[in-house]
This record gives structure tokens, sequence and C-alpha cells, in this order.
């Protein structure tokens, strides 16, 4: 969902993907619609089953996706403190987690 906001979903977050799920983890079969219709309940279930420290775990691991094509979007920012309030995360956790990512970047 997060990768499909700007409607196409390019290589280097396809690697990125792969990198946290394993190889052709993302598949052609992987229907986003699906997915985006059951988005709320797959928060609901992180926030029911998920520690606070997992959830944020999934939260950065989501930024990393979203930064490996470059600078994030907007849109994909505004996804990511959507995604931050609904796993009862600040949505500082974001600004913070993705200006480390650029920092670790330019090291």
């Amino acid at each position: 969902v997060l990768m499909d906001v700007n409607g196409e979903i390019s290589k280097p977050e396809i690697a990125s993907f792969e990198q946290f799920f394993g190889a052709n983890a993302l598949s052609d079969r992987l229907d986003i619609e699906k997915t985006k219709a059951t988005l709320d309940d797959r928060v609901a279930q992180a926030n029911e089953q998920a520690t606070l420290a997992q959830r944020m775990q999934v939260l950065r691991d989501l930024c990393c996706i979203s930064r490996a094509d470059g600078p994030v979007a907007d849109s994909e920012c505004k996804v990511l403190r959507s995604l931050a309030a609904d796993l009862g995360i600040g949505e500082h956790f974001v600004r913070r987690t993705l200006e480390e990512l650029n920092n670790v970047e330019l090291d």
C-alpha cells in the first residue's frame, strides 16, 4: 500500500521489500486493492497482538522501504504518519526515523 501510493512500485522499493521478506516475496499475484481494503483490520490486529516495540519496528521497516528509491515523497510521509497514529506511535517517530536513514546514507 505504501509503495503504491505514487501509482507504481519502483525496483529499489521491491529490492528493499525483499530484503525484509525474502526473495520473490513481492509477486505479481499481490492484490494491492485487497491489501488496501484489509489495512484497517491488519492494523487492529497488530495493535492487539504486537508490542509497541514490534509495531515501531514494522513502521521503521516501512520507512526503510519508502526511502529505498530516494527522498520520501510527501504522499508517502502522509501515509507513514497516518499508519503511525493508527499503530499508537507518535508521528515524530516517522520524522526521526527518516532523518536517521538520511544520515546513515551520508556517512
